[in-house]
């Protein structure tokens, strides 16, 4: 766990992004830029493994309604799932790589609807969660975050 105290590594191509690291560094460093997309930026960091051999598409969101953009600072990662079936596959396979290297949830939050499911690890400097929820049908949401 101490590396997800400093960051998240991309395991396949053994590149690390550190927390707090200015987006325009691993922008450059990476050759990955943001775009923007109805009032956000977004990086899209492709397919990755991450956290033990865990292979997902990786995103980073940031809301455009800061004053100072350019200096945005690295703090989390997301991975989307949409699609019923697809959705409820891959929070099984995710959920079950979660437990098995993090131990139970450190906290299972009362969804708003009865089929939803919220799972999340707190952990050290960090938090992992993990979103079944439906909305026109199921989306999964995985979200990396260093803590406050």
């Amino acid at each position: 766990m101490t590396a997800l105290n400093k960051g998240i590594l991309f395991e396949e191509s053994n590149e690390f992004l550190k927390w707090g690291e200015p987006l325009r560094e691993i922008s450059k460093r990476l050759g990955i830029y943001g775009h923007n997309k109805s009032g956000r930026t977004l990086f899209e960091w492709g397919k990755r493994t991450i956290l033990g051999g865990l292979e997902v598409e990786l995103t980073s969101t940031f809301r455009n309604f800061t004053f100072f953009p350019w200096n945005r600072k690295f703090n989390e990662v997301n991975s989307w799932t949409i699609g019923d079936k697809h959705a409820e596959k891959e929070y099984e396979r995710i959920s079950t790589h979660l437990v098995s290297k993090y131990g139970e949830p450190s906290t299972s939050k009362t969804p708003p609807l009865p089929d939803d499911q919220i799972l999340e690890w707190e952990l050290d400097k960090f938090t992992i969660s993990l979103v079944l929820f439906d909305q026109h049908c199921y989306k999964l949401l995985l979200t990396i975050k260093e803590r406050e």
